[in-house]
């Protein structure tokens, strides 16, 4: 429970929310020290590969980012991805879409203008 209240709450919290976000889950859960994150070799494999391929430089805090991504993907129809210009939004979606394609799982990006959207 501790674990997939942190993975899927941890990539939606600005930075300096995350200390707080995490104090709340040890007062929630006392007994649980750092629980280990779910691993998903495969993806995480194909993901490194993508980026060597892409001569890119793959940093311990953006792979944690693209993994986040695809967890959110598990269990969400659609998303987002906001953030200031030059952090990587675009790079991260394409990469994971790559990834999973060449695992054999093909993921489609659709890009929608929110100024096209009515209520």
């Amino acid at each position: 429970m501790m674990r997939a209240l942190r993975d899927m709450n941890l990539s939606k919290l600005v930075n300096e929310d995350i200390k707080l976000f995490k104090s709340l889950l040890e007062d929630i859960f006392p007994k649980q020290k750092e629980v280990d994150k779910k691993a998903y070799p495969d993806v995480e494999r194909q993901v490194q590969a993508i980026i060597e391929g892409y001569n890119l430089v793959g940093y311990k805090d953006w792979l944690l980012k693209i993994v986040q991504v695809y967890e959110t993907s598990l269990v969400r129809h659609g998303f987002m991805l906001i953030g200031p210009t030059g952090s990587g939004k675009t790079t991260i979606i394409n990469v994971l879409t790559e990834s999973l394609h060449a695992l054999g799982t093909p993921h489609k990006i659709t890009r929608i203008n929110p100024k096209a959207i009515t209520t």
